[in-house]
């Protein structure tokens, strides 16, 4: 396997963009943060309702990120959804640094 630099493909307006429809559509309304060693989960009340966007997402980041390891979790029943977002040491820093995911609402972030 390549060592792979935590570096975004996207730079620019391209990244801001990418960065605003991410934190407005999709992340802003996750009910929960969970930071993890190698990473954060993100909780999404309904897997039903949050599944294709958490796909999307994944697609968007596997070309401009490719140092993300993406993990989805559905609860029984419809419950809720987890969206695990992995990586090599730094990650965590990435995450917060650039795309910014939370600083967005610091009420969600749960130790």
């Amino acid at each position: 396997m390549t060592d792979l630099s935590l570096a975004c493909a996207l730079t620019g307006p391209d990244f801001r963009a990418r960065r605003d429809l991410i934190l407005e559509s999709f992340f802003n309304q996750r009910d929960g943060t969970e930071e993890l060693a190698n990473g954060y989960a993100f909780r999404f009340d309904d897997a039903r309702r949050w599944a294709a966007p958490a796909l999307e997402f994944i697609e968007i980041e596997q070309k401009c990120c490719p140092f993300f390891t993406f993990q989805l979790e559905f609860s029984p029943e419809s419950g809720p959804l987890r969206l695990k977002l992995l990586g090599p040491e730094g990650v965590k820093e990435f995450i917060r640094n650039e795309l910014g995911l939370l600083e967005s609402d610091a009420r969600h972030v749960a130790h």
